[in-house]
């Protein structure tokens, strides 16, 4: 059930470069990879923004967001106790791995936000490996998140962070290692990835799977002004409705990128 609910916020700091923790006292549920929308209390921007959902309490949500434009510059300004409002949770979500699976989930940047929840919950309900591959272009934050909920982090910066790997993400992975990939970035990522694993199955001679997160500009965020919409298997599929996650081989990526 979709809610439309007012949220105080708690906490809303930064954790890198234009990269802000947002926690906001509420009592909702999500799905790993759904997301909300954030209503600010100005009269512009004007619509929502949609935002993935990092983190899920008892009472309360978080989020992880970029400074990019005028919406989330304004956000950035905000303080505790000034309030937001929230609709979701929407969207599809991460299904999950059939047990026995080993899973690599690879988070771009901002992106690992979609993968928090995920990664706990296929540790704590599932028999399934993962591992993870987080990748930043300059300093990497939030890891201490992650190292709590899973046994193995491999972490990449573009620009010489020690003690992390120096590179791409995608240049540390070996997809052939894995059953199926849940990737959440930027579009680079998803064609190199796509590239390293095409007509190539894994080292037991079976298909990989590939599941990605898409980002695209929303308007309602709901569905209905078609104005988010990807190409798959022929058929234009709305981002905020039948997304955000796809099956890479199914995605028009001629007409995406």
């Amino acid at each position: 059930m979709i809610v439309y609910k007012k949220a105080s916020i708690l906490e809303n700091t930064p954790v890198g470069e234009n990269i802000f923790h947002l926690s906001l006292e509420f009592s909702g549920w999500a799905l790993p990879g759904q997301f909300y929308l954030l209503k600010l209390p100005f009269q512009e921007p004007l619509l929502a923004r949609p935002f993935s959902v990092f983190e899920l309490g008892e009472r309360s949500i978080e989020f992880l967001y970029q400074v990019k434009g005028v919406g989330t510059n304004l956000l950035s300004t905000m303080v505790k106790r000034e309030i937001l409002t929230l609709t979701g949770p929407l969207g599809n979500g991460w299904p999950l791995p059939e047990p026995e699976k080993k899973l690599a989930l690879i988070g771009g940047g901002i992106g690992l936000a979609s993968l928090n929840m995920l990664t706990r919950e296929i540790n704590s309900k599932n028999n399934s490996k993962v591992d993870l591959y987080l990748g930043f272009s300059k300093k990497p934050f939030m890891l201490e998140s992650f190292s709590k909920i899973t046994h193995r982090i491999v972490v990449s910066s573009e620009e010489k962070n020690e003690p992390f790997l120096q590179g791409k993400i995608t240049e540390f992975i070996n997809p052939a290692d894995y059953d199926a990939i849940y990737a959440c970035g930027p579009r680079p990522m998803f064609k190199a990835l796509r590239s390293m694993i095409k007509n190539e199955g894994n080292k037991y001679n079976k298909p990989i799977d590939l599941l990605v997160s898409l980002e695209e500009k929303m308007a309602c965020g709901l569905g209905s002004c078609w104005g988010c919409v990807v190409k798959v298997k022929g058929e234009y599929k709305r981002v905020c409705h039948d997304g955000p996650v796809f099956n890479a081989w199914e995605v028009d990526w001629d007409e995406y990128s």
